[in-house]
């Protein structure tokens, strides 16, 4: 990992935004913004997840199903999400609890395997990454070891979560297209 460089405020926003450098991966862009509340429907997984790629697919598949079945997706505007409900650093991998979500209307109710839950609005440090499949570990020690205790920020105590931009295999070279997004506030 090679490092963070100086803060500065986009005028156009005035978010906070910081650009980082890290090994086998173009700059790559720290945002702290205001996001929304959101609705999502969501599968809970337990368990392992790395290396799970094929059960991620079909659960997103189940999801996806599910969401059409209803009328619910909507493209564009149906954001898919993991939202880690555990730390890795703390919760064992076989217990570890994780939901594979998509956004829905307000006032979706859950049925069977589905849940409803809400991502809290709040201020997000929200990095972009675009990455091979093995480099999400590395884009997440990214955020916390390289740029959080540089930042002025601490996480707030609610639930991190990926935002899935693309089908990697639409890529044309397979690549994942990701945001990390962590609840922030001021140290």
């Amino acid at each position: 990992m090679k490092g963070i460089s100086g803060l500065y405020i986009d005028g156009s926003d005035n978010n906070a935004k910081w650009d980082v450098h890290m090994m086998n991966l173009s700059a790559v862009q720290v945002e702290v913004k205001s996001l929304p509340e959101t609705t999502v429907a969501y599968i809970r997984h337990i368990g392992e997840f790395v290396g799970a790629q094929a059960t991620w697919a079909r659960l997103f598949q189940t999801l996806t199903q599910w969401g059409a079945a209803r009328n619910l997706l909507r493209c564009p505007g149906t954001d898919y999400y993991t939202v880690f409900r555990d730390d890795v650093n703390i919760t064992e991998f076989s217990k570890f609890k994780c939901d594979l979500s998509i956004s829905v209307p307000k006032g979706t109710q859950p049925e069977g395997q589905v849940g409803v839950s809400v991502i809290a609005a709040g201020q997000y440090a929200v990095a972009q990454f675009e990455i091979d499949v093995h480099e999400y570990p590395d884009a997440w020690e990214l955020i916390y070891s390289q740029w959080l205790p540089q930042s002025g920020f601490q996480p707030s105590g609610d639930f991190c979560f990926e935002r899935y931009l693309n089908d990697p295999n639409m890529h044309p070279n397979k690549k994942h297209i990701i945001e990390v997004c962590i609840p922030v506030k001021g140290l």
